[in-house]
């Protein structure tokens, strides 16, 4: 068996024609079954670039202009990671209570330039870590690691505390510990 990689700088673009592919009146069940084995290979090998793709996907005009649209591409978001990734890509609905509501995943969430956004991504992906057992709780932790740290150092306290919590959630992750403690302590 040979494999090969798919340049990076390709990725955004197959998962593109992918999710085209998806939305396509002529895909049929066993079309966006392959589809999806391919989301999850690029999403496996190349997790970034798929990150990033599907950021452009799930923010670009023509989904954000278009609510049936909006929801398909969500659907095609959850129907390719499921639970496995489930957390980083489940949808997250926000709204200011007044005239903004925002509909995104919960890694572009914690990523959101709206420190409200990054509160309410920052909670849920807390309450996520506590209902996993031991050994999800460790892998979802360490696969958000950096995020959660980028939180800890956020602007708002609001962000700092949700993500304070989410760390003491993980804590049981030796690994997690050195990165977290040398964040604070550089307060």
């Amino acid at each position: 068996v040979r494999c090969f990689r798919i340049p990076k700088d390709k990725v955004s673009a197959l998962v593109l024609s992918l999710f085209e592919q998806w939305i396509s009146e002529e895909a049929t069940d066993e079309v966006r079954l392959h589809v999806k084995g391919i989301v999850g290979i690029l999403a496996a090998t190349e997790q970034k670039q798929t990150d990033i793709a599907l950021e452009e996907i799930l923010m670009g005009e023509k989904i954000q202009s278009n609510p049936e649209l909006k929801k398909v591409a969500f659907e095609f978001v959850s129907s390719c990671f499921g639970t496995s990734k489930g957390a980083k890509y489940s949808k997250l609905d926000y709204s200011d209570g007044q005239t903004e509501s925002i509909s995104t995943t919960l890694y572009l969430g914690l990523h959101h330039p709206k420190a409200g956004v990054r509160k309410l991504a920052t909670e849920k992906l807390g309450e996520i870590v506590s209902k996993l057992e031991d050994a999800e709780r460790v892998q979802t932790v360490q696969s958000f690691t950096s995020v959660v740290v980028e939180r800890i150092q956020d602007e708002d306290a609001a962000v700092v505390v949700a993500a304070l919590e989410v760390a003491s959630k993980g804590l049981s992750d030796s690994s997690f510990l050195p990165e977290v403690f040398s964040t604070v302590t550089k307060w």
